[in-house]
């Protein structure tokens, strides 16, 4: 395994946490309501280790991906459970109740926009550290057991066997209302030991 050292680890947090303040802006917007983001936490593991951090089962979960383009190339997933991403969906959608089953396209696309704006902004807060440029695709809407999309990415070529996942949530409102999932950064190829090494820099 190819783990972050300690100053590695403090400046991936600091990454993390000024991106995290971009997305709570940006969300806000979107959302209309304050919204706020707590200090995420960070794994670093294996593919093969990751549905055990995200703490889902062989079930279905919402996950909308995005692929990472540039000078640092691979995929972003976006991770949550159905329940919690009908919640958000009512929420940026302004319904007096979440919904059951299949997700429309205005809740697709509401969720997407969500994932595109977490994803940007740590793929921005990145790509600074780096002194890059890092885009991201379209979000691709799904709903599949997490399992599944992270096995078809562990036996893709030119794909990391480590992934970083940040585990991002924030409440939405005066009341505080609970939200968020996971972000599951799948580096490609090189592009881990790039990241690695800009974060040793930074953390020097």
């Amino acid at each position: 395994m190819m783990p972050l050292d300690d100053q590695a680890a403090d400046a991936v947090r600091e990454l993390v946490n000024i991106a995290s303040g971009n997305a709570a802006s940006a969300l806000a917007q979107l959302i209309g309501q304050r919204t706020m983001i707590s200090v995420p936490r960070l794994t670093f593991a294996q593919i093969d280790d990751i549905s055990n951090v995200l703490g889902v089962n062989a079930g279905p979960s919402v996950v909308i991906a995005m692929q990472m383009l540039g000078d640092v190339t691979g995929a972003l997933l976006f991770v949550m459970p159905t329940e919690r991403a009908h919640q958000l969906s009512a929420l940026l959608l302004g319904l007096p109740e979440p919904t059951t089953g299949d997700f429309d396209a205005s809740g697709q696309s509401a969720l997407a926009e969500t994932a595109n704006i977490l994803g940007g902004a740590y793929s921005g807060a990145l790509g600074s550290v780096l002194g890059g440029i890092i885009m991201i695709s379209v979000p691709a809407f799904g709903i599949t057991p997490p399992d599944d999309l992270l096995a078809r990415f562990r036996n893709q070529a030119g794909t990391s066997p480590f992934a970083l996942c940040i585990e991002t949530s924030f409440t939405v409102g005066d009341q505080g209302l609970a939200c968020g999932g996971h972000m599951v950064l799948l580096p490609g190829t090189g592009s881990l030991e790039s990241i690695v090494s800009s974060l040793n820099l930074v953390g020097a």
